[in-house]
């Protein structure tokens, strides 16, 4: 590959194909973008769909990654950590998270057989590793996968098509704040709904136990 050509082709391809509609954009723009002439996309990439799709497999390659890392993990995952790196990857890309949504609304244009394909490999790799945890008794035996994986499909896609609004209302620090923030709550709240019941009980339990501990002793009257 010469002086990064393909790179720059999908660096250009992320920023118009999901910015304006497949349609819209030209080869030939494409290729000024990218500061290189038609005939490389046609060398490297076949043509302007074969760029689009190859665009789209390395963007939402990161998020796969990430669910590669979660099926590795050998301890009950820290959810905050792994909401915050899909955000961080929406917040690199904000288009990405509208196009997905629109790609599944509409289930057709470029782009969504890949995609409604990478739906089914989550779903499949989301399920087996529920399976998994739960023989290892690190998640509830009542865990629906399919609820697991939309619950956090709806947790880190809402916000990432909203960026903009809420950088436009909170600010850049503020929105900064309410991200780390949010991700505490909401993977607080995944990783609560996974506890297995009988060691949410024992917690439970415990709770009022160490406040009757830390309860100040009342002074005895002279």
């Amino acid at each position: 590959m010469t002086d990064g050509i393909p790179d720059r082709l999908l660096d250009c391809a992320c920023e118009l194909f999901l910015e304006k509609d497949f349609h819209s954009v030209s080869i030939r723009t494409l290729a000024k973008h990218a500061g290189t002439s038609s005939g490389m996309i046609k060398y490297y990439f076949n043509n302007k769909q074969g760029l689009f799709e190859a665009m789209i497999k390395r963007e939402y390659g990161r998020i796969l990654d990430i669910l590669q890392g979660v099926i590795m993990q050998e301890e009950l995952l820290d959810f905050t950590h792994i909401i915050n790196q899909v955000m961080s990857i929406y917040e690199d890309n904000p288009n990405m998270p509208k196009f997905i949504a629109k790609t599944y609304l509409l289930r057709q244009g470029p782009g969504s057989h890949f995609l409604h394909e990478m739906f089914e490999y989550e779903q499949r790799t989301i399920k087996d590793w529920v399976v998994q945890v739960i023989k290892e008794g690190k998640i509830d035996r009542s865990t629906n996968a399919e609820v697991v994986r939309m619950a956090f499909m709806s947790i880190t896609l809402l916000p990432g098509m909203m960026q903009d609004t809420l950088k436009h209302s909170y600010g850049e620090e503020g929105y900064q704040d309410f991200r780390q923030k949010y991700a505490a709550f909401t993977g607080g709240m995944i990783l609560n709904a996974l506890i297995p019941n009988s060691a949410a009980g024992l917690k439970s339990k415990a709770e009022p136990q160490s406040n009757l501990s830390s309860k100040p002793k009342s002074k005895t009257q002279n």
